[in-house]
């Protein structure tokens, strides 16, 4: 009788655990569902070929029609950076950036 009294109590322990695996991984899914949300677009919706990040606000972005990006305040405003870049009709496909101030970018 003990054997099957410990038997059923190890049962339920492995069950229990399997419920509340599933539920802690079901509410994990939930919530990194929920935690991307768009903050603003690029000017002109060109299309985006190349992201650097350089930290949380400082984002460069290499696009479309020759066009490069860039972000200070992590997105909600973005200014057109490239003046003068030979052939800038050409899509943008390659960007890496330092700082502020210096990336460097590919075409084709």
């Amino acid at each position: 009788m003990n054997k099957f009294v410990r038997n059923l109590t190890n049962q339920n322990m492995k069950k229990s655990f399997l419920i509340f695996s599933f539920l802690l991984i079901v509410s994990l899914n939930l919530q990194a569902q929920n935690s991307w949300q768009l903050v603003s677009n690029v000017p002109n919706n060109v299309a985006i070929n190349s992201i650097s990040v350089v930290n949380q606000d400082l984002i460069w972005v290499a696009c479309d029609v020759g066009r490069v990006y860039r972000t200070t305040d992590a997105g909600l405003t973005w200014v057109l950076r490239n003046t003068g870049i030979p052939g800038s009709g050409n899509n943008l496909y390659g960007i890496s950036a330092l700082d502020t101030s210096n990336c460097w970018v590919g075409d084709g």
